[in-house]
């Protein structure tokens, strides 16, 4: 595939999530009739859902593994100097948004913010790509990746227990044994994915 050609898939896979978001939420708030009170209740059913959360961070990945490997593989390391950028960007507008609109489904400055800590995805997501972009920005060796990876991979292995905890009980317990899966996750490919950027073509 050409550099063109997959610089352009990796600008529509930063933005799919956005645009599955914001879809769904027009989608949930048009199917109750538009009441006054619901679009809070349209933010919090995005932000705590947890396939939205996994699709987002899915979804950065391949568009950070597209824009990189446009690169030549001597290149790699100066382009994955200019994604942390974009990262840090995309998930400065991550924020942004999810504030906007929660401003806007609350109309309250403080309620604004409690709505955004309570739809705890809408403030995980930015901080995900912050880190994504801190990892990015800084020279991690192999070695320590790779270690990294192989103390979270046996855990994963586990990962059936919540995931099944989660999809037969909803209360607090079971979502919290999944964010902590989705996390370990999310680390673990992000460091096979770092360290196959680099090393590999």
């Amino acid at each position: 595939m050409a550099k063109g050609g997959r610089l352009d898939l990796s600008v529509a896979a930063f933005i799919l999530p956005y645009f599955i978001s914001a879809i769904y939420g027009v989608y949930m708030w048009s199917t109750e009739g538009l009441p006054p009170a619901y679009p809070s209740k349209a933010f919090l059913t995005i932000t705590k859902d947890p396939l939205l959360f996994l699709l987002g961070s899915i979804s950065s990945s391949i568009a950070l593994a597209l824009f990189v490997t446009s690169f030549d593989l001597g290149e790699r390391r100066r382009a994955m100097k200019t994604a942390s950028h974009v990262l840090a960007s995309s998930g400065l507008f991550a924020a942004i948004s999810a504030y906007v609109v929660a401003l806007w489904s609350t109309g309250g400055i403080l309620e604004a913010a409690g709505l955004m800590a309570e739809g705890r995805f809408s403030s995980i997501y930015p901080i995900l790509l912050f880190f994504l972009a801190f990892l990015l920005s800084v020279d991690i060796p192999m070695d320590t990746l790779r270690s990294v990876r192989s103390y979270i991979s046996p855990l994963l292995i586990l990962a059936v227990i919540p995931i099944y905890y989660w999809l037969t009980r909803s209360d607090v317990g079971g979502l919290s044994l999944l964010n902590f899966t989705l996390g370990l996750i999310i680390l673990a490919a992000l460091t096979l994915i770092i360290e196959r950027l680099v090393t590999k073509g």
